[in-house]
């Protein structure tokens, strides 16, 4: 995978870019992100952004979960 990009939220894989007649697919790590499977970015910024939104925009619990932080509240 030459010329791969490594995407990350927060310090943790989102996915991978791999170049594509001068822009960039993405390929999801992991669930939270398998909403832009697929998707074409001009820029890893722009790539990046969008996975940031996509879990700013999970509800908390499920972001918590996801990130694993220990200030999340506890699941019932």
């Amino acid at each position: 995978m030459a010329n791969a990009v490594l995407i990350e939220v927060d310090g943790d894989a989102a996915g991978v870019l791999l170049p594509e007649r001068g822009r960039f697919r993405f390929r999801a790590a992991r669930r939270p992100f398998y909403a832009l499977e697929g998707k074409l970015f001009g820029t890893p910024w722009q790539a990046e952004q969008a996975a940031a939104r996509l879990l700013a925009e999970l509800p908390n619990q499920c972001a918590c979960a996801w990130r694993r932080a220990p200030s999340c509240p506890p699941t019932p």
